[in-house]
């Protein structure tokens, strides 16, 4: 995705985020990303309780198991993370996605549920 110019910028977690703690202000998040270099002493994740890397030897069948048993979701502009997010059986989940999906692009996401929100994906 940064190859690509699509990777999500600091603004959108951070909005999402926000978007999260006007529920429910004591939220502790968890992150899963292939990111190498995710700076964790920026100010967006001070609510962070753990950090799942593509480096564990975890299958990918197992992190997708273990990301559909959450109640919130930010998620990122990939199908993975939507996956989880819609494999979730929480019934009061809360799913917050970047739109546009992808920026200066004309792809668009279709069928997004009702009851997801979406945050500005700017750069």
């Amino acid at each position: 995705y940064v190859e690509l110019q699509q990777n999500l910028s600091e603004k959108y977690y951070r909005g999402a985020i926000n978007e999260v703690l006007i529920d429910n202000p004591d939220s502790i998040f968890d992150i899963y990303t292939d990111e190498e270099k995710l700076d964790l002493n920026s100010e967006v994740f001070k609510n962070v309780a753990k950090v799942y890397t593509s480096k564990t030897n975890t299958s990918s069948v197992e992190i997708m198991r273990n990301m559909s048993e959450y109640s919130n979701y930010i998620i990122a502009n990939s199908s993975f993370s939507a996956l989880a997010a819609y494999f979730s059986k929480s019934e009061e989940k809360k799913v917050i996605y970047p739109s546009p999906w992808w920026r200066k692009s004309e792809i668009r996401i279709k069928s997004i549920p009702d009851n997801w929100t979406s945050v500005p994906n700017i750069f």
